[in-house]
């Protein structure tokens, strides 16, 4: 709760119970409403700020086209790809050079590149040696940052420099603009494709399966459906795997037993790591390393890549907790504090 002036005011609860309850059990109940909607304004209609209808019916597009066969080959071949080509030479230089590497800002390069190769059929080759200023993927930074700051300022003062144009709000306007110009050329591009028939079947990036869909089942899919999708894909292949893979590996630098035991399990079903005879592995490769999955899923619960869920409260209601939430209460779920109880 803070001052009374600021409308801080909210439910914490870390209670597995009570999450269970908010996101399952009575989750028509729970929406993110209308304040989400602004202050993830940049985010549009996509599935991070949608509810009800809308909502159900994006996410259920979505896992159709993931669940394709298609869509599975197509992601594990461009990870594959990058990993092979622009990941891995990049630590080979660092190493051989002895220069340092900031992983967080590698793993960053990586998803957004992987995140516009998987969403939009476009590789901005933002991971490579030189590490370059790459102008869309800091734009998309930026909106991000300024969107942290809307959730822990009062709303009038965010507000009143989004008026004025000033600080966080003028940045986060300018950096909107970058991207969105990105999202909608990439759209215009896929669009005359598709009119000209160059848009062939195996390509299975989001964008051209959605505008297959459409075009085979007659549905009207815009260019504010397709951007909303697109930016909202973005927040949920880049930032959450960057997160997680960062601290996955300082967590593996700062316990030396883990990193001997993975290594370990990986020469058991693969083989030494040797120099150029290195594997890249597959999905159907990743399930023997038992071990390795087990760290990442430690890792997760140490650090997840979203510690906080937010959602407000349609009607009356008690948690199985004995807390009674109010209509239009905002409750945060701090899954950090609950991984740690």
């Amino acid at each position: 709760m803070g001052p009374w002036f600021t409308k801080l005011n909210y439910m914490i609860t870390s209670d597995p119970l009570n999450v269970h309850h908010i996101m399952s059990k009575n989750f028509d109940n729970y929406v993110k409403g209308p304040e989400f909607r602004e202050i993830f304004q940049p985010f549009g209609d996509g599935l991070v700020a949608a509810d009800s209808e809308s909502r159900k019916y994006r996410r259920a597009l979505l896992q159709s086209l993931f669940r394709r066969k298609s869509y599975e080959i197509m992601s594990e071949k461009t990870i594959q790809k990058k990993v092979q080509n622009s990941l891995l030479p990049i630590l080979d230089h660092a190493c051989l050079h002895g220069k340092v590497l900031d992983l967080q800002d590698v793993f960053s390069r990586l998803m957004f590149d992987e995140t516009c190769l998987m969403v939009l059929g476009y590789d901005p080759n933002s991971l490579s040696i030189d590490l370059p200023l790459v102008e869309v993927a800091k734009a998309y930074d930026e909106v991000e940052e300024s969107i942290f700051y809307r959730n822990i300022m009062p709303t009038s003062v965010w507000k009143f420099q989004e008026w004025l144009q000033i600080g966080e709000e003028k940045k986060m306007t300018k950096a909107s603009k970058i991207f969105d110009q990105f999202l909608y050329s990439c759209i215009a591009r896929k669009r005359q494709e598709l009119i000209s028939k160059c848009n062939k079947r195996s390509n299975n990036d989001v964008l051209n399966s959605i505008m297959m869909v459409s075009q085979e089942n007659k549905m009207v899919h815009d260019d504010k459906y397709l951007r909303d999708t697109a930016f909202n894909l973005f927040a949920a292949g880049r930032g959450t795997i960057t997160s997680g893979l960062t601290w996955f590996f300082w967590l593996v630098a700062t316990h030396p037993l883990v990193e001997s035991k993975i290594l370990e399990e990986i020469e058991e079903n693969f083989g030494a790591i040797d120099g150029e005879k290195r594997n890249i592995l597959g999905i159907e490769d990743m399930q023997k390393l038992v071990y390795l999955h087990g760290a990442l899923c430690e890792s997760l619960r140490l650090f997840p890549p979203v510690p906080i869920e937010r959602k407000q409260s349609l009607k009356y209601d008690t948690l199985p907790s004995g807390h009674r939430v109010n209509p239009n209460t905002t409750t945060l779920l701090f899954i950090y504090a609950m991984g740690r109880s």
